[in-house]
Order: structure tokens, then sequence, then C-alpha cells
């Protein structure tokens, strides 16, 4: 059959992998070679043999027309390359590894090794053809890693083509095992020397039942391919040539492409599959794809962080601008706590002034009348007794107003918890109130069984201010009244605002004009550092009010 010859006439190139040397492909492949040749009468086809390091340079450098590989070897490529499949090789008369569309690996030991099965080759040398081919070291490390041993686990010594180099290395004890591809041994039975195979042994397990010894074997035939440049015309015109009955017996036979989903499963698992990219490839290429999206998310991601960090500033600012306002009020808390005593006292002054006055009058009167009687000659020993004892009571009641006065006047209290007798505090505390309050009427009510743990300056200083607040209130009558838990202090003044109630202890908020509305807000403080509560209620039943000290008694 011969074929007429278009314009485009001209050599061209087929690359034939050539696992067995340049010399042998040349023997198995130049009769089919110089058969496509004679097909086309003004066309010349030349035969190319390729290694394992020409392989991919002679693609990539598109000298090569078309390529004649097993299909695992072009996917194998590093780079992918445009190429188009015409025909799957069906069989060869001269090569039995060609035949029946298997591809594989059978890994061999010398016949004398202790090593039976695969297993056992962890941290042995061995020998293969090269990382890039299939059968020569893949399809091996496929079944070696199905038996749990890993490409870390070898000692790996490469070759390259002719795959023969990797059984010599075998033979002379330079390696423990070698990968060779499926039915390559009997290849070389046939070709070299009839009974080779006897001087090595096949690792367990194999392949049962197949018309080759190996240990993994997949359908996937050697495939001839169209390189992108070559016109498609002539492209058609050879696969018409290829699949007709015309094709002589001695020449090898091809039928359509077929598939190899099998050996590509191998590759995806030992992850050397072109279609399959490591995370940081993925993700460059879902970024390409995607980039507006990504420029997107970006800018929100950056107004996100941009809004995080200016709510930060803010929120450390406030923070900041809290901490100040409650030194601050701390501040004026302890200058308010003198202050209030300070006006307390400054209230009282004419009271503790007319009390003074009574007993410095009255010793005025004793120094006058024994001043008299002694100029009389009428003093006796008995009268000038009695004098001096009238006046060592009335010198005894001032220097009582005095200390009373000197301990109400302290400015810290002394953060001293002791066990007091409360009804000793309102009586103390009464008196203290008395001194200039005369027309008020204080009613003490409790047993003096009921004490309490507390500082006793804190504490009179909230009863103080509480009644003061009453007096403030228009309050006339007062009652002090105590149990063994909590203290009332209740009037009959206006008592407090809807707002006092519901927000009781905000600072700086008074209904009186000249009030700087931190009184009881310093109180309740006070209260809190005693392990007391402090609540505030109107009567229900008739005008006043009552303010609740509470606490949680102790044996």
């Amino acid at each position: 059959m011969c074929v007429a010859t278009p314009l485009y006439a001209k050599t061209w190139l087929v690359g034939i992998q050539a696992p067995n040397g340049a010399s042998s492909t040349q023997q198995e492949w130049q009769p089919w070679i110089d058969w496509l040749s004679s097909l086309f009468v003004d066309d010349d086809f030349s035969l190319v043999a390729l290694n394992t390091n020409d392989f991919q340079q002679s693609l990539q450098s598109n000298r090569l027309d078309f390529v004649i590989a097993q299909p695992m070897q072009l996917l194998l490529l590093p780079e992918p390359i445009a190429f188009q499949r015409l025909a799957s090789l069906e069989n060869h008369p001269t090569m039995k590894s060609f035949n029946d569309y298997q591809i594989g690996s059978a890994i061999w030991v010398n016949k004398e090794s202790s090593i039976n099965e695969l297993k056992e080759l962890k941290h042995k040398k061995i020998a293969a053809v090269s990382p890039l081919v299939f059968g020569g070291f893949l399809a091996g490390l496929a079944a070696l890693q199905q038996q749990g041993v890993t490409e870390n686990d070898l000692l790996i010594r490469f070759t390259e083509y002719p795959v023969s180099k990797v059984l010599s290395l075998l033979a002379n004890h330079e390696v423990d095992a070698a990968i060779m591809p499926f039915c390559l041994m009997e290849e070389l039975e046939e070709k070299v020397r009839e009974g080779i195979s006897q001087d090595f042994k096949l690792l367990q397990p194999n392949v049962p039942n197949a018309k080759c010894r190996g240990n993994i074997i997949f359908k996937a035939n050697w495939l001839l391919v169209a390189m992108s440049q070559t016109p498609s015309a002539l492209n058609k015109k050879i696969v018409r040539a290829l699949l007709s009955e015309e094709v002589p017996d001695d020449l090898p036979h091809w039928q359509v492409p077929q598939a190899t989903e099998e050996a590509e499963k191998i590759l995806f698992e030992l992850g050397r599959h072109p279609y399959q990219h490591n995370m940081w490839d993925s993700l460059k290429i879902f970024i390409s794809k995607y980039w507006l999206w990504f420029l997107l998310l970006g800018l929100i991601s950056a107004l996100m962080a941009v809004n995080h960090i200016v709510a930060i500033y803010l929120a450390r600012r406030r923070l900041h601008d809290y901490q100040k306002a409650n030194q601050a009020l701390l501040k004026t808390e302890q200058m308010m706590y003198k202050a209030d005593r300070l006006y307390a006292l400054g209230e009282m002054t004419s009271g503790i002034a007319h009390e003074l006055n009574q007993p410095l009058a009255s010793m005025a009167y004793y120094v006058d009348g024994l001043k008299l009687q002694l100029k009389a000659q009428k003093l006796t020993e008995d009268k000038l007794t009695t004098a001096l004892d009238n006046m060592a009571k009335e010198i005894e009641a001032s220097k009582q107003i005095i200390l009373n006065i000197r301990r109400w006047s302290k400015l810290h209290p002394s953060d001293e918890m002791k066990k007091l007798q409360i009804i000793k505090v309102f009586e103390e505390v009464n008196f203290f109130i008395q001194q200039h309050n005369h027309h008020l009427s204080i009613t003490i009510e409790g047993s003096p069984k009921d004490y309490v743990m507390a500082d006793e300056v804190k504490l009179k200083q909230i009863l103080v201010n509480c009644v003061l607040n009453s007096v403030q209130a228009n309050a006339q009558t007062i009652i002090l009244r105590a149990n063994s838990s909590t203290i009332e202090i209740i009037d009959d003044g206006t008592g407090f605002t809807t707002e006092q109630l519901n927000f009781p202890f905000i600072p700086f908020r008074t209904s009186k004009p000249d009030g700087l509305g931190i009184g009881l807000v310093v109180c309740e403080r006070m209260a809190k550092s005693m392990n007391m509560s402090m609540k505030l209620e109107n009567l229900s039943n008739q005008q006043g009010a009552k303010i609740i000290l509470s606490w949680v008694p102790t044996e």
C-alpha cells in the first residue's frame, strides 16, 4: 500500500524509548521504520534511540516528530509537552515485554541471597534504572510500599539505560536487589542466555498466572504519539495505515490508544503524577485563578485589621482615662474624708465650746472661792479637798471632750478590724452628734450582746455621715437600731429620690446646692472594705428613709 506524497514531505524523526540500549532498539524497530517509509514514497522516517536523559531533552527541543514510549514515561515529564496520541502497541513479534498490554516491575535478588520477601529490603541496596522510569523503578517502588517499605528506607543506585546494567550490578553482588521492567528477564533468556533467570530469584509476593514473572503489573502498553508541530493530515494517514489489516505479521501491530487508569493511580499514590501538585503549587494555581477574590479578601482583611487596631487603641485609651478618673476619685475620697470630718467638727465647734465653758467656769468659780476663804482665813482642809476634787472632775470631763475631737479629726482610718460592741459605738456617735444638734432626737435600739467585726473609725464615720445626711433632709427623729447582722439608720426626713434609689452609689451626683455627691459613695466603699453591704430604702408607711448596713455574723 502506497500513500500519495503531500506538500509537507520531509524526513520525520521517530524517537523510541531504548530500555535495552540503542543497538537493540535499532534492531527491534528499524524494520517497522523502513516499512513506514515505504508507505510514503517521498517521505523518510528516521529512528532516534532515547535513553532516560535524552528522552526529556529531545522532546523539549521539538526536534522529534513522533515518539514511541511507555505512556507512563510520557506522563512523568517534569514539564507538560503537547502531543497527540495516535495508537497503542498491541504486540511486537520480537519483544515479549511489549505484548498483552502489560507493564510493571519485577524485583530480583541473587539465588543464594537470604532475602525472600519484599518487606526484607528495608535499608538494603537496590539497583534501578532511573527515577523517571516506570517499569524500571516506580512500579517496583509501589510494590515495595504496599509491603511497608518506603523510598526513604532504601539505598538506591540508578544505572540509566540499558536495563541490563541493573542485572549486572546484582550479579556482581554490588547491590542486594534489582528492580527490572516486567518480562525483561524472559527477553534476556531468549536473546542473551537461556537459563539466566536460574541465577536469580523473584521476591515474594509476586503476581500469579501472569505471562512473565513480576511483583506488580498494569494494563498499559507502549504508545505512539505525534508532537504538536507534526501536520494533522500526516497523523491521520499514519493512524489509518497502522490500524489497517495490511501490516505484515513480522512487524509490530497497533490498536487504538488504551486507557492507563491503573498505572496513573499508582503515580498518584507515589505523589509523582504530573497533575498532582504539592500544596504550594496548588495554592499558587488557586490564587492565580481567583486573584480578584483574593485581592478583595485581602482588602477586607486589611480593613478589619485596621479596625481592630483602632478598637484596641480606643479601648486602651478609655482604660487609661478610666484609671486616671479612678485615681482622681480615690484622691477625692481621701480629701472628702478629711473635709467631711472637718466640716462636721466646724458645725460642732460652738457646741463643743459651750461644753468646755461649763467645766472651765466651774473651775474658775472654785478658784475664786478658795481665794476668798483663804483671805478670810476660813479655808479648811476639807473644803480645799472638796474643791480640788470637783476641779479634777471638771478637768477630766474637758479632757474627754478634747480626746473625742482628736479621734474624729484623723485623716485615715486604721484599717484595724476588731470586735466592737454596737451599742457602745451608737452611744459615742450620739454624743458626738448631740454637741451641736441639741434639737435632734436620737433613739438607740439594740442589745449589749450584739457585736460586729469592723474598723471602729470607719464604722463611726459611716454612722455620723448618715445621721448628718438625715439632719440635712430635715429629720427630727433618728433611730439607731442593731442586731447581730444589721445596723439600721431610720429617720423621718424627706427620704431619697427615685434616681438615688435606682442608682444609689454614683459619685458626683447630688441634690444639695453645695454638695459634692460623694458622701454616700465613700460610706459604701468603706462598708465594702469591712465586708459589709449598704442598702438605701424609703419607709413605706410614712415619710422618712432607712439605711441598712448588713454583714455575715461571725462566731
